[in-house]
């Protein structure tokens, strides 16, 4: 399926961080790259040793920190904007994309196909938003395998695809045939977040709720609910500066907001 114009953000001639005096926002200390490397395993450890213990509402809690760090990682690591080690980005996307019982090395091909500025370039990530209301159910379940079968397709790295493809398989069909099993039940509510970001890529603040827009341009805007959406808010500036950290680019927003109204951005707005 071709991707939808009118959703598709084109290439704006947008100053550098040089010129918007923000160059520093692309050094990354090393400090920082350990963290985003290091959070998802410790929220993960975590709530499995709590699921272990006994304590099944603590470890529930946690998955949303092991989801959305991981998946976090995984997008950092694509983009190379935490000044990775080609080895580093390797274990990262295997690392983050295993947590989640997803394939990071999937998510390079598709990712990097989303961020294309051609119209008629086809969008497998992107595809989720023109799917009509009665099929987001099953679209949300297929969602994280349909770009797997689009990258397996689209050629390398197959290997990397194919052993974490399995170890997706394996983790998830273990957790449902131990869903008694208290390590079982953390396991199958990251598998289910998976379901629900992909209704919110759908469905979300920066496709307009689902709405037709009148630009593909959709800025979205909060102060509190980038908490909960782990900086993945910033989805324009991340197509405008994939260079830079997620959580960094709040301080990019308010040096291209001028531009943006320029080409007449829509601003959705959030707490």
């Amino acid at each position: 399926m071709p991707r939808d114009p009118r959703r598709t953000i084109p290439a704006l001639a947008v100053p550098s961080l040089a010129d918007l005096g923000l160059a520093h926002l692309a050094d990354i200390p090393r400090r920082t790259r350990w963290l985003f490397l290091l959070r998802p395993v410790a929220a993960a450890g975590t709530a499995l040793a709590l699921a272990r213990r006994g304590h099944p509402t603590a470890a529930l809690a946690l998955v949303p920190l092991w989801y959305g760090w991981s998946l976090t990682l995984v997008h950092h690591m694509i983009h190379g904007s935490l000044g990775a080690s080609p080895a580093l980005r390797h274990l990262g996307l295997w690392l983050g994309g295993a947590l989640v019982l997803h394939s990071g090395h999937a998510l390079v091909r598709t990712h990097l196909q989303h961020h294309r500025t051609d119209p008629a370039a086809p969008d497998p990530e992107g595809e989720i938003e023109s799917v009509p209301a009665r099929g987001l159910p099953v679209a949300t379940v297929a969602f994280r395998y349909r770009l797997w079968a689009w990258a397996w397709r689209a050629g390398r790295p197959r290997g990397w695809i194919a052993a974490e493809a399995a170890g997706h398989v394996a983790v998830l069909a273990w957790a449902l045939t131990h869903a008694a099993d208290p390590v079982a039940r953390p396991l199958l509510a990251v598998w289910a977040a998976d379901v629900a970001f992909a209704l919110l890529a759908a469905r979300g603040p920066q496709t307009n709720w689902g709405r037709p827009v009148p630009t593909p341009l959709v800025a979205v805007r909060c102060r509190w609910a980038r908490w909960v959406l782990f900086a993945h808010n910033w989805h324009l500036e991340h197509h405008l500066y994939p260079q830079v950290p997620l959580p960094a680019l709040a301080r990019v927003a308010p040096a291209v907001d001028d531009l943006l109204a320029r080409h007449g951005a829509l601003v959705t707005r959030l707490p």
